[in-house]
């Protein structure tokens, strides 16, 4: 189980960070960080092959879910280093990321941390946390 844990892991890790790199403006910090580990000609093609965003809904899948995806892996890795442990350590583990990505969204809607607040987000990330919560203690 905990290899199906680490391969659901990665599988959410590279599908929303393919529509991260695929969708969103260069300038957000994540091609910096693929630039300095000289993955640029990937990003290029990633980037050059043929995807539109025809409607209102694609622009959440593709503003939202990557976040969300990265939720659920983080719950998956999470869930294979801790498989089977109910601890206290364990329980703080499986939800400090999504406590902080939660939070993070409700800390803009506060005005208490820059960004821009949006429910979709808010929903997605809630919804995110109780998949990868639920995989990690499978």
């Amino acid at each position: 189980m905990r290899g199906l844990k680490i391969i659901a892991g990665f599988i959410f890790l590279i599908f929303g960070s393919f529509l991260y790199l695929k969708f969103r403006s260069q300038t957000l910090l994540m091609f910096k960080w693929a630039e300095t580990l000289g993955l640029n000609y990937i990003i290029s093609s990633i980037r050059g092959s043929s995807s539109v965003l025809n409607s209102h809904q694609m622009k959440y899948v593709v503003f939202s879910a990557p976040f969300g995806m990265w939720v659920i892996s983080f719950c998956c890795f999470i869930g294979a280093i801790w498989h089977k442990d109910s601890s206290v350590a364990a329980i703080i583990w499986r939800l400090f990321v999504p406590a902080i990505a939660i939070s993070s969204e409700l800390l803009q809607f506060l005005g208490l941390l820059p960004g821009t607040y949006d429910t979709n987000d808010l929903l997605l990330l809630i919804v995110s946390t109780i998949i990868g919560v639920t995989i990690s203690i499978l």
